[in-house]
């Protein structure tokens, strides 16, 4: 299910790459998968994107 939802994610992606959301729910998928290192990254990629969506990015509840 989250490996469907993380290529989803990449082909929005490919499709209009200017919304933070994206990425944001990428890294929450790739989370879900225990992949936390790439979560991680991508977290900190959004951020460096757009400081404004840093306080909506779900990297919190990373352990």
């Amino acid at each position: 299910m989250f490996e469907d939802a993380l290529s989803l994610y990449d082909r929005a992606i490919t499709i209009d790459d200017g919304n933070p959301m994206y990425y944001n729910n990428r890294a929450a998928a790739l989370k879900r998968l225990g992949r936390l290192q790439e979560a991680i990254k991508q977290y900190e990629e959004i951020i460096l994107r757009d400081r404004a969506i840093a306080a909506l990015v779900d990297w919190i509840e990373i352990k």
